[in-house]
């Protein structure tokens, strides 16, 4: 969880610095690194261990720093950039400094950034997803894949066995055993999403659950996989309807 809107404050005043001639920004900058100092010092540490350090060394750094923003207002015409940073800055105050009292609130949202950007780089692509079925679970194959990478499970091994499961008659009830932070973490894994992925999964598949379903749609660029249900069954499917690309409901 991180801490409201402390990324978006110092990228504010970076802004206005790197055009030079912008003290305030340029001390506010100096004044926030002081924060990250002691917040890469205790990375890694035990939740209460990084609260006590924030009380004793990281507080009285933040205290001094509302009280450097209060006044600077002042010094500057209202309609400045720099002004409406300090504002920006004030206004969400509580928010900031959340992390103080908490140990597991990160000191910034750039963890979080950092997950989804890839997601946001891919938003063009997913407007060729064929449907806005194949959209949503284009979009609950991204938040688990995402999340896998986030708890250092291991992706395509993760989604291989949830579909193996379920093609084999995994109990709905027991849906809880299939979420990713259900399976075991790989110490140092640098998780990347094979595109060779999006080819090699079963059949659609859908869970349902007390809070409603998840449709986990996987493409059909293996034709010879089969259930065993269906084997027996001939195809009714007109061959021209056959399209390339996975059909989504």
């Amino acid at each position: 969880m991180p801490s409201v809107g402390r990324t978006y404050v110092p990228r504010r005043f970076y802004e206005i610095a790197k055009g030079g001639n912008a003290p305030i920004a340029t001390e506010a900058l100096a004044r926030i690194a002081r924060i990250y100092e002691i917040e890469a010092a205790i990375r890694g540490t035990s939740a209460d261990a990084r609260r006590a350090v924030r009380q004793a060394t990281t507080a009285p750094v933040v205290e001094g720093l509302r009280t450097w923003f209060d006044i600077q207002p002042a010094a500057v015409s209202q309609k400045s950039d720099t002004a409406e940073a300090l504002r920006y800055a004030i206004a969400r105050w509580p928010g900031l400094t959340r992390f103080l009292d908490d140990g597991r609130v990160e000191v910034d949202s750039n963890i979080v950034e950092r997950a989804i950007r890839p997601i946001a780089l891919n938003r063009k692509n997913a407007l060729f997803a064929g449907s806005d079925g194949c959209g949503e679970h284009w979009a609950i194959l991204a938040s688990l894949i995402e999340t896998c990478k986030l708890i250092d499970v291991e992706p395509h091994a993760y989604l291989t066995d949830v579909i193996t499961r379920i093609v084999d008659g995994h109990f709905q009830s027991r849906l809880d055993e299939l979420l990713p932070w259900a399976y075991p973490a790989t110490p140092n894994l640098k998780a990347v999403w094979p595109k060779a992925l999006l080819t090699t999964m079963l059949a659609p598949v859908a869970l349902e659950s007390h809070v409603g379903t998840v449709a986990l749609s996987a493409g059909s660029a293996l034709p010879d996989i089969e259930r065993d249900s269906d084997r027996a069954r001939p195809s009714t499917m007109d061959p021209r309807q056959k399209r390339k690309y996975p059909q989504c409901p």
